[in-house]
């Protein structure tokens, strides 16, 4: 079972991989879910991962998979499963 913010940031970073091919910076996911703080990003990415919505890549900036969506996403966004790695090296 997943939190209403759980919720809201993986619907948010389905629709941003799905529009833009790349997953959302945490400035970005701070700003969509109205946070004071890029901390509270990183507490629901954790509990998204611990529960097995997503994959991080470590130490890679923006590396986020989306491994399985909750059915009410699934259900409201139409998709079937999600799976993309989207990563961007900094040079």
């Amino acid at each position: 079972m997943l939190t209403r913010k759980q919720l809201d940031l993986l619907n948010y970073i389905n629709k941003h991989l799905n529009k833009d091919g790349i997953p959302p910076s945490f400035d970005e996911m701070k700003e969509a879910l109205d946070l004071r703080s890029k901390s509270g990003i990183h507490r629901l990415i954790t509990a998204l991962e611990e529960r097995g919505f997503i994959r991080r890549l470590a130490h890679r900036a923006r590396a986020i998979e989306i491994v399985k969506l909750p059915d009410s996403l699934e259900t409201n966004n139409k998709v079937t499963k999600i799976s993309r790695v989207s990563t961007i090296n900094k040079t």
